[in-house]
């Protein structure tokens, strides 16, 4: 049988905080992937260093199925 992921089962932390909504992570959703970016400029004599940091959690009867393949 092939399993196919889907998006509404992905849970991407940035997509709710610009939406104002906070996020609170049970048991049934587990860490998959991150990515940090570290983005610096130069404004008004000062160096301004913003860290953007992007994390996809996964539902984890999702991530068992994956799992299997």
């Amino acid at each position: 049988m092939k399993y196919e992921l889907r998006r509404e089962n992905i849970l991407l932390c940035d997509e709710y905080k610009r939406h104002g909504m906070d996020i609170k992570l049970t048991n049934s959703y587990k860490l998959v992937s991150f990515n940090i970016v570290v983005v610096t400029t130069y404004k008004r004599c000062h160096t301004v260093t913003i860290k953007l940091t992007n994390l996809c959690y996964l539902k984890t009867y999702e991530l068992k199925a994956l799992d299997c393949l």
